[in-house]
């Protein structure tokens, strides 16, 4: 009998063990939110812009590796490290080139983001997100969608339009690319949108019907519709009030001064949310990684006040050995909350 109750004992403590294996090697995906409804009121909404600006600011696009990809080839910058940015040092572009998919796949995150704002705000119903805020929301995720497709235009040209928030993986419908002129079509189209929902007003992290005039004048550069180009440039330099160039040159981005009177855009970073390209510019005496560096030929352009006036702020110096060694220095604080700097007044003159 003993024998018997043992065994039983034994069976249910197997039962037991296997069924909780079960559970598991089957559990519920805790990982994974539903998206049927994660903007839902006026916080979700804030929360899920912010998440926009956040990959806008990303390493991948306007935190360092997009600026990367202008550096690069514009003969200023040298490499520092065996591979990495190499083949765009030697404007060596290859498809497989991780510094193309890494910025592509970002950019494509915030248009993304942007488009679950642009869909789904509107349809939100909590009565502390007004009219006004909801169109504000909206019209600053139009405004971000429109500058990342524009940056994906001058990158790569014409490219493929995803209007709609991708909500899952799987039976993603084939999208055709578009040609550059269409492309930048749909850059005007969020522009004029933008334009109509958003205040007028000084916000110099946050867009405003004055950051879509900046890229405005930007895109219509861009597509050499010159009198537009200068239409939407005076309506930034008639406001001289709130937008200036500064003297010396450095005190647009120096002196741990934020939002600067010459800056109409530019992005955001915190002790908790660094900026990298800051690190990969900065000497290892600056606490950098010094990744890569001014070339000599820029430096001494930069450093010959004839051609540069007070341009020599953007680079800075360390003698080793007695051997002198230059590094960017437009990018210096520490912890590293340098913003990225989208749009300046310096650029619309």
């Amino acid at each position: 009998m003993k024998i018997l109750k043992y065994n039983t004992i034994i069976a249910l403590i197997a039962i037991s063990i296997f069924t909780s294996c079960e559970d598991l090697l089957e559990p519920d995906p805790v990982n994974a939110v539903s998206d049927e409804s994660p903007i839902f009121d006026k916080g979700s909404s804030e929360t899920a812009l912010r998440g926009v600006y956040r990959q806008l600011a990303s390493s991948g696009y306007y935190g360092e590796n997009y600026v990367t990809l202008g550096y690069f080839p514009s003969g200023d910058v040298k490499n520092l490290t065996t591979g990495g940015a190499a083949n765009l040092v030697n404007v060596n572009f290859r498809a497989d080139d991780t510094s193309f998919n890494t910025s592509w796949v970002a950019i494509y995150a915030t248009i993304n983001r942007a488009n679950h704002v642009i869909s789904k705000v509107p349809n939100v119903e909590d009565p502390l997100l007004t009219t006004a805020l909801k169109n504000q929301y909206v019209g600053e995720a139009k405004f971000i969608r429109a500058l990342a497709y524009f940056d994906l235009a001058r990158a790569w040209g014409g490219v493929q339009l995803i209007l709609e928030p991708t909500v899952s993986l799987q039976n993603m419908p084939k999208i055709s690319r578009s040609t550059l002129e269409e492309t930048y079509a749909q850059v005007l189209k969020d522009l004029e949108d933008a334009e109509q929902l958003l205040p007028d007003t000084v916000n110099r992290i946050r867009a405003t019907k004055r950051t879509v005039w900046a890229l405005r004048a930007r895109l219509h550069l861009y597509k050499k519709e010159w009198a537009l180009a200068e239409e939407y440039a005076t309506k930034l330099i008639d406001k001289p009030a709130d937008y200036t160039l500064l003297k010396p040159y450095s005190s647009w981005f120096a002196g741990n001064v934020v939002g600067t009177a010459e800056s109409i855009f530019e992005l955001e970073y915190s002790a908790i949310n660094p900026s990298t390209i800051r690190a990969q510019m900065q000497h290892p005496t600056k606490g950098g990684t010094y990744r890569y560096a001014p070339t000599d030929k820029f430096v001494q352009l930069l450093n010959n006040a004839t051609v540069s006036g007070g341009r020599s702020a953007l680079i800075g110096s360390v003698t080793q050995s007695g051997t002198t060694i230059w590094f960017g220095n437009l990018y210096y604080r520490l912890p590293a909350t340098d913003p990225a700097y989208i749009f300046r007044i310096a650029e619309i003159y």
